[in-house]
């Protein structure tokens, strides 16, 4: 498309970050499909979603500011979330077998 429209090429170093960006997204993908084959779908969907977002959030951070009052509740919740989804299974008594169905 650069050639078609004239445009200049892009540099060997962006060209390195998006080919080590690609490599650690399908990194990333890999270990989120082992995940879900093991059948820890309901831990592994989330905490890849707010993981996902950190290092966005944390270069806009650094670059921008810090984000606003409303937009750190939500990390806090997030994060939150994950904590309670990486707290082990204490299931007992007679109903413990029915959270498994």
């Amino acid at each position: 498309m650069a050639l078609a429209r004239g445009e200049q090429f892009t540099t060997l170093a962006d060209l390195g970050w998006g080919a080590l960006a690609g490599l650690s997204g399908m990194i990333g993908l890999g270990f989120l499909f082992r995940g879900f084959s093991t059948g820890h779908m309901g831990i592994v969907s989330p905490v890849s979603a707010v993981l996902g977002t950190t290092l966005p959030v944390l270069f806009e951070a650094f670059t921008r500011g810090l984000p606003n009052v409303q937009q750190l509740a939500g990390f806090a919740v997030a994060l939150v979330g994950i904590w309670l989804l990486s707290r082990p299974e204490r299931l007992a008594g007679p109903k413990a077998w029915a959270w498994r169905c």
